[in-house]
């Protein structure tokens, strides 16, 4: 069938066109088919209900997929914004812990350092290059502490208003 040629013009008119120039690609390719491929040739006839139905069904399968592209690329369009608005996001956020006069710093369950601010460093002697990836050092005095704190996280409990030591790098 001379329509299954015109389903990939559809496809590509989906992609990089608007719906509406996607509908005109779509009733241009049924006649040009129709013109050039069905006979009889160089005209536009539709001699029989069978090439009907193969014009409709031409019709319907491009239009179906002009729809589904384009609902496939405003989704897309959609999670690339939702990305860049995070990104945006993450770094605002970034910018409040790094101007912050606490020391803020951010761990794993097993106290490995993921974020360290210049607070932090200024409290605690270290840069950031130096800790981060390490566990957080404190005394042995608060290490069942750390470890009640961790149950209390892993189990799904909220844990607020925590105050620990931590060892200074000079000791």
């Amino acid at each position: 069938s001379p329509y299954q040629f015109f389903l990939v013009a559809a496809s590509l008119a989906a992609l990089f066109t608007n719906v509406r120039a996607s509908s005109v690609s779509v009733a241009l390719g049924a006649l040009l088919a129709n013109y050039y491929f069905v006979p009889p040739r160089h005209q536009i006839a539709f001699g029989s209900s069978a090439e009907l139905v193969t014009l409709f069904t031409y019709a319907a399968a491009a239009l179906c997929i002009v729809l589904v592209a384009k609902t496939r690329l405003t989704a897309l369009r959609k999670a690339e914004s939702g990305k860049a608005e995070a990104e945006q996001l993450r770094k605002h956020l970034r910018a409040i812990v790094e101007a912050a006069p606490a020391a803020i710093i951010t761990f794993g369950t097993d106290r490995t350092v993921t974020g360290w601010n210049r607070a932090a460093e200024r409290i605690f002697g270290w840069r950031a290059a130096e800790i981060l990836g390490k566990v957080l050092p404190a005394p042995t005095s608060v290490q069942s502490e750390w470890q009640s704190t961790r149950a209390s996280i892993l189990s799904g409990e909220s844990v607020k208003n925590i105050q620990t030591k931590c060892v200074r790098k000079d000791g």
